[in-house]
């Protein structure tokens, strides 16, 4: 059975270490000890064959980088058809969208309607500040709980979206 091929944009310090029957290529600007392919995100296209890979991740990474649009047009490009992109951003209204100053750009829920062209929006889902509290009131009040996180700092801490590469 042949591995699934995932690759991993901005692996950093602490990269995805696989499971079995993974087979992972961490890419990085800087050369960490686990990456494979030292690479910078804003430089396109990425030294990779069209549908390359199976699953895409990119966990705090996509903030960093100027242009969202070209590096989400390269995940459609090196992604196989169906492949799965999970992706974690810092929410918006939360303060570590703000501290960091490398940071580039903030992201909604609505933020990857964008990409309906190239992508399914399959999942969108929230880590809280007070995840008992709020995944209460996610549990028995969403609809209150999105008023809240529409309209107040410091609910969400960081988004976690799941799409899928459409080709």
């Amino acid at each position: 059975m042949a591995k699934v091929k995932i690759l991993e944009l901005g692996s950093g310090l602490k990269p995805y270490p696989g499971k079995e029957g993974e087979e992972v290529c961490h890419l990085d600007k800087s050369p960490f000890p686990d990456v494979e392919v030292v690479w910078d995100l804003e430089k396109t296209p990425y030294p990779f064959p069209d549908s390359s890979f199976d699953k895409v991740i990119a966990i705090h990474c996509l903030e960093h980088i100027s242009d969202t649009g070209k590096v989400m047009n390269e995940i459609w490009r090196i992604g196989k058809s169906g492949a799965q992109v999970h992706i974690r951003v810092p929410y918006y209204s939360s303060y570590l969208a703000f501290k960091d100053p490398t940071h580039h750009r903030f992201f909604t829920e609505e933020t990857f309607n964008y990409y309906s062209g190239i992508f399914s929006l399959n999942k969108v889902g929230f880590i809280y500040f007070h995840p008992h509290l709020f995944g209460f009131l996610e549990k028995y009040l969403p609809r209150f709980l999105k008023l809240l996180r529409n309209h107040l700092l410091n609910i969400v801490k960081e988004m976690e979206i799941e799409l899928v590469v459409k080709k």
